[in-house]
């Protein structure tokens, strides 16, 4: 059902924007919610010409902090696809984004901490357990500092570093 939806919001962005000749941020937006329906369905490789496309259309744009929604969601896509490489190139490219417009440690949003636990999967992948840690551990951090503590989003972390913790034996720090 969110494939069709997604599917017939953005053929109606589409229409509009031949129409009027405007590619901004909404119709961007709307192929980034196609390819996240496009995943969801297990369309790796269509998501992630949909997700170039957004990109392409960003790129135009002065607001280059705008596209780093997207290249999250690129990351997580090559990732799913096992091409470690390209995931962590785009995950570190947009996290570079976010460092620019927001500083190292940002508190502005999420985002940041949702890089850190993306490259962190990638490095678990790699079999990197330490560096895989050290990434989800700092995303802990992050998303405790903007969603709080008991935020859905903070509890996924959480049940990342648990892992760990189970990994290294350490039962007591994993509950």
């Amino acid at each position: 059902m969110a494939l069709k939806n997604t599917e017939r919001v953005l053929e109606s962005w589409s229409r509009e924007s031949q129409e009027t000749g405007i590619y901004d941020r909404n119709i961007a937006a709307g192929y980034c919610q196609y390819a996240t329906a496009l995943m969801m369905s297990n369309k790796l490789i269509q998501a992630e010409e949909n997700l170039r496309v957004a990109l392409s259309i960003l790129s135009q744009l002065e607001n280059k902090e705008l596209a780093s929604s997207h290249k999250l969601v690129l990351g997580y896509n090559l990732w799913l696809q096992g091409r470690l490489d390209d995931a962590e190139a785009i995950l570190k490219d947009g996290l570079a984004i976010r460092v620019a417009a927001f500083g190292e440690n940002d508190t502005y949003s999420y985002k940041s901490g949702a890089y850190h636990a993306a490259l962190g999967n990638v490095e678990l992948a790699r079999g990197n357990f330490s560096e895989a840690q050290r990434l989800h551990e700092y995303a802990k951090n992050q998303y405790e500092k903007t969603h709080g503590k008991h935020h859905p989003g903070t509890a996924d972390i959480y049940h990342i570093v648990a892992r760990h913790r189970i990994r290294e034996e350490k039962f007591d720090e994993a509950l």
